[in-house]
């Protein structure tokens, strides 16, 4: 990821068609606004990769793993838990990595039409039912993956949203004081920001300049 971005900063410098990005097309960059460009753009790499290896996907060791993750943490994302509840995320707050995780288990729910508490229950029976020093079970494997192939995709998704957020606010700081003299750069810079997979999602984009025109 931190190459992709990285790879942009000379095509923001020069010639707006260099690389052949159109997105860079724009008015040519003053010297001053190139130095600036090339500063915020590194400042924003590091940014990236921090907030990158901060919010990571759950981890776990095969579907066993995340079966036991999801038993544990379940009755506190419903409220009916007392106490500390495990944690799993740690590099986030305890609240920001319940919050994450009852947002995924409410899309995937919604999409699924599945209950956790009874998937879970489910789970669980099959594993009892293996035989005493069975190392191989397919069917519980291929059960489990009908369930929660598509819960593992919404966290990494839900999780890679929460990412950009932090980017983007982190970035903003960066980019105000040079909106006003520096336009040009703060455009490019935006405009990275906004193509995937840096983009916030498409409920929470900001406004393109003919959105921002039509609602005028």
């Amino acid at each position: 990821m931190t190459w992709v971005l990285l790879g942009l900063l000379s095509a923001g410098c020069g010639d707006s068609t260099q690389g052949g990005r159109e997105s860079l097309e724009g008015p040519s960059l003053s010297q001053e606004d190139q130095r600036l460009y090339q500063e915020l753009m590194q400042k924003i790499s590091l940014i990236i990769n921090d907030q990158s290896a901060r919010y990571t996907p759950l981890q776990y060791d095969y579907n066993e793993g995340l079966l036991e993750i999801l038993d544990q943490i379940e009755p506190f994302l419903n409220g009916e838990a007392e106490g500390e509840p495990p944690r799993f995320l740690t590099d986030l707050d305890p609240e920001e990595e319940l919050d994450h995780l009852r947002e995924t288990v409410s899309r995937w729910e919604d999409t699924t039409g599945l209950d956790l508490r009874t998937e879970i229950d489910r789970f669980k029976e099959l594993i009892a039912l293996r035989e005493p020093g069975q190392s191989s079970f397919p069917g519980f494997h291929a059960e489990f993956s009908k369930s929660f192939d598509e819960f593992i995709a919404i966290e990494v998704a839900e999780m890679r949203e929460r990412t950009n957020r932090a980017i983007h606010a982190e970035a903003e700081v960066l980019m105000d004081p040079h909106r006003e003299s520096s336009p040009e750069v703060i455009r490019r810079i935006e405009e990275v920001l906004n193509t995937p997979p840096y983009n916030l999602p498409a409920s929470e984009a900001p406004l393109t300049e003919s959105e921002n025109a039509n609602a005028s």
